[in-house]
């Protein structure tokens, strides 16, 4: 898997990393607001570089870190979630507002929002790329209840981004600069698509098996 990003987005993230590597957790909230003026950085590519640039460090920088990462994605979450529920159709009007969720985007998202509801935020946590910031803009405009948001955003974050982050901790030792950083996360990039999916298919199945279980069966008669 590449990472399709425009060339000034990751000179943008290089010189943060670069800059800040002696205070990742400070380098992580600074990437993901980068995201938030449009800047378009994976947050994959972001939570892995925090796990590599705490594994630098002997003390217990990880923590902090790994708490910014986790923040970081669900501030992300929030900020279509928010603009989209605090203004309604008003902002689709504006240029602003279809920078943020597109015509097309709002017909194929629509539906599936209207139909799911809070679980498609879980669902969308475990999909990297273009899903995510369009259905947090679904739900804002459908006025999904800000708590089941934010307990369905925060909660899959927590669980989400720890995968990436460790990973990119782990493999600290191996990385010697920012072009093989990049690379590391692009070869290892569908693995973790192919784990987080395994994982959350496994979660819909056995939610499946203990609803059905505790359904009375119809007696034959």
């Amino acid at each position: 898997m590449t990472i399709g990003k425009p060339p000034f987005a990751m000179q943008f993230f290089q010189e943060l990393v670069t800059y800040f590597q002696n205070y990742p957790y400070i380098a992580v909230l600074l990437a993901f607001g980068l995201i938030l003026v449009f800047i378009p950085i994976a947050e994959e590519v972001i939570l892995f570089t925090g796990g590599y640039l705490a594994s630098r460090h002997d003390d217990q920088i990880w923590l902090p870190t790994l708490l910014a990462g986790i923040l970081g994605v669900f501030l992300t979450d929030y900020w279509y979630y928010y603009w989209f529920k605090r203004f309604g159709p008003r902002l689709l009007s504006t240029r602003f507002g279809r920078k943020m969720l597109s015509v097309q985007q709002e017909q194929q998202y629509a539906g599936l929002v209207k139909r799911y509801g809070a679980w498609m935020v879980v669902a969308v946590r475990f999909v990297p790329g273009g899903l995510r910031n369009p259905t947090f803009a679904i739900c804002g405009l459908s006025q999904l209840p800000q708590l089941k948001f934010i307990v369905a955003s925060l909660g899959t974050a927590c669980f989400t981004s720890q995968i990436t982050f460790w990973l990119g901790y782990w493999m600290g030792d191996e990385i010697e600069n920012f072009d093989q950083l990049i690379a590391t996360i692009e070869a290892n990039a569908r693995i973790v698509i192919l784990v987080v999916a395994a994982l959350f298919a496994g979660f819909v199945l056995l939610r499946r098996t203990l609803r059905r279980l505790g359904q009375p069966r119809n007696l034959i008669r």
